[in-house]
């Protein structure tokens, strides 16, 4: 009964239920209407006085109207309609109970905690305690449903900028660390009084500093003298994105012994729940377990999108602003791409399953080469030329040759395929250790551009005159492509080519196909349907990899080391012996 009425009130208040004392709501929750519906309750159910009190604590959290941005009247009205009328006890005090009985403490529920309301006048919680909330909530269910459910929840009932800062951090893409995590040990360590090996063991075996240091504070805190280095007063009301905009740079940019003792002041006002959460946003590796796939289809449940198209949106990075969540969630523009660099989402193949491609007529696939660069999309809108790597990284830096040759091609062409170093007269490309030559460049010299000369193999074509295409069929698609490429106009057109392909004429010469691989110097065959769309992600069925067999050696093991961070459990660093000619 107590399962299930948690997750009635769940959803009729929204609000998230802990066992830590209720008395922290700092109210008598003798709100109008309550105890009608408390009765209600007590009549429906006849449960003892410790889930009355339960009862009681949970549906006053509702009536606060501060949690998830439900009004409280909203969650009266709700469960009113699910119980008899019944007259009304006068004195909430009765449900209150001792402190043996179960407890409850809504996490986002207290007088600190600043609201906002929109138009439609529903109240939101603006305080950062409400992406802790999130984030714990995420850390705790493993159901996608689940998840997803507490994603849209969060992304409706914030405001746009903690929304913004939310989606940002959740997607874990390259953020500069404030602090990084070997400078918060050695902090912990000097102010502590702990030894550095005890920091480094427990560290070894945490794999992040992070919660390293959230479970050793509680063993130092109290041999630490309280720290003022002026940094401004830590209130429960104080949201996100003041955090990551105003108080964690501005300890960030101290030096030594003030970053010390800033760190340690901040510590000391937080309460030991923050603590790893705000050393996670210090330090920058921000993990909780949900992908992109996952925030995308919230944000388009959210705000009745499509997933595509908020994958796209998201593609090429986020920067966390109001502008741009409230951008990201606006309804679909016809127009929307005619001047955008932004690349579609690349579809992935998955590794080969023969026995899911047995009963098919080898005719309807298409063999091609996996070659050994770096996966990418060449964008020709408006006046702009882009190079995206699949990593959502803007490459143009450092491949200015190819950015050079996109210019030729037509405003609203879409190229999905690989950057490679290959010369222009080569039969085969170069190693991909070549290739690691250009990456991370600013500015790219002479000689490293004769050295490491680039081609951008085209695989397929997205977007033509400025039409997504992505629906019609594969060999269409190539068709359109081979069309288009015979017709660049440019000294260097030899540096865009589209990758070869073919078709298979048995299953059994499969494997001989993909052997003929190393003779190209490429990683194995690519297998495509002939009808397939241009989907996003790694959907199964359409397009699968086949990668040659690696090479094998025999090796005598002599050693191996632990990792370190996130791979602490494991095995990484090995050291192997030959077999001598003797």
């Amino acid at each position: 009964i107590v399962l299930e009425l948690g997750a009635a009130v769940w959803q009729f208040g929204k609000i998230q239920i802990g066992l830590t004392p209720f008395d922290r709501c700092g109210e008598r929750f003798d709100h109008h209407g309550v105890t009608a519906v408390f009765d209600r309750l007590e009549c429906f159910l006849k449960t003892a006085t410790a889930i009355r009190g339960i009862l009681w604590c949970a549906i006053s959290h509702c009536c606060c109207g501060c949690c998830h941005g439900r009004r409280g009247t909203d969650a009266v009205e709700l469960l009113s309609e699910v119980v008899p009328e019944k007259s009304h006890p006068t004195n909430s005090s009765s449900c209150r109970t001792d402190q043996h009985r179960a407890r409850l403490d809504c996490q986002l529920c207290s007088q600190n905690v600043v609201s906002y309301k929109r138009q439609d006048g529903i109240a939101i919680s603006v305080s950062m305690q409400a992406f802790q909330a999130l984030f714990q909530d995420l850390d705790e269910v493993t159901g996608t449903r689940a998840k997803v459910h507490a994603l849209c929840a969060h992304f409706q009932n914030v405001l746009p900028l903690e929304a913004a800062w939310t989606l940002h951090l959740l997607l874990g893409k390259r953020r500069r660390r404030l602090i990084t995590g070997r400078r918060l040990r050695d902090i912990l360590r000097d102010q502590g009084g702990m030894p550095d090996w005890l920091i480094e063991d427990c560290h070894a075996q945490v794999g992040d500093s992070a919660e390293t240091i959230s479970l050793l504070w509680p063993a130092v805190k109290d041999q630490i003298a309280f720290c003022d280095a002026g940094l401004p007063t830590i209130e429960p009301s104080h949201p996100l994105s003041w955090w990551m905009e105003t108080l964690l740079p501005a300890i960030s940019t101290r030096s030594d012994d003030d970053q010390a003792d800033a760190v340690i002041q901040l510590w000391q006002s937080i309460p030991s729940e923050q603590h790893f959460i705000v050393n996670k946003l210090l330090t920058g590796g921000f993990r909780v377990g949900v992908s992109t796939g996952l925030i995308s289809r919230a944000i388009a449940e959210a705000f009745a999108l499509e997933e595509s198209l908020v994958v796209q949106r998201l593609m090429g990075g986020f920067n966390p602003s109001a502008e741009n969540f409230e951008r990201l969630t606006l309804p679909a523009s016809t127009e929307e791409h005619r001047s955008s660099g932004t690349p579609y989402p690349f579809f992935l193949a998955s590794p080969l399953e023969p026995e899911r491609l047995s009963d098919t007529d080898p005719d309807q696939w298409q063999l091609e080469w996996k070659w050994d660069g770096i996966r990418g999309q060449l964008i020709h809108r408006g006046s702009g030329v882009y190079l995206w790597s699949r990593g959502e990284e803007l490459v143009n830096d450092s491949f200015p040759e190819l950015t050079s040759v996109a210019e030729a091609l037509p405003a609203g062409t879409v190229l999905d395929g690989e950057v490679i170093c290959w010369s222009q007269n080569d039969p085969s490309p170069l190693g991909f250790d070549q290739l690691q030559r250009r990456l991370g460049r600013k500015t790219v010299g002479a000689t490293l551009k004769r050295e490491c000369p680039m081609r951008f193999i085209a695989y397929d074509l997205l977007e033509h005159n400025g039409v997504d295409i992505r629906h019609h069929p594969l060999k269409e698609r190539q068709q359109r492509l081979a069309v288009l490429l015979k017709h660049v106009d440019h000294p260097e057109a030899w540096r865009l080519n589209q990758s070869q392909s073919w078709a298979l004429t048995a299953w059994a010469a499969l494997d001989q196909e993909r052997d003929r691989a190393r003779t190209h110097k490429a990683e194995g065959l690519m297998l495509k349907r002939g009808d397939s769309p241009y989907l996003s992600g790694r959907k199964r069925g359409y397009w699968w990899k086949h990668k040659l067999e690696p090479m094998t050696l025999d090796a005598v093991l002599l050693y191996a080391q632990a990792g370190s961070g996130r791979r602490a459990n494991l095995f990484t660093d090995y050291t192997f012996g030959l077999w001598s000619d003797d």
